[in-house]
């Protein structure tokens, strides 16, 4: 299932440093994306599990953030 929310949106909402300090790998010295997006994931399925009780899923359409 397609995540509610990418990397972008969160860059967009709080800024990049954010993502630096809480998704920083010092090996690769640059966020790590797989953290990231492993995390949106669970966030959906977290969000899916409410939504899902009362909506059919996937949701046709998803409000603007």
């Amino acid at each position: 299932m397609t995540p509610y929310a990418e990397q972008d949106d969160i860059v967009a909402l709080y800024d990049e440093r954010l993502l630096e300090n809480i998704a920083w790998d010092d090996d690769a010295e640059a966020i790590d994306t797989t953290m990231v997006s492993s995390a949106l994931t669970r966030a959906t399925d977290f969000m899916n599990s409410y939504i899902g009780a009362r909506y059919r899923l996937p949701l046709a359409t998803t409000p603007a953030g």
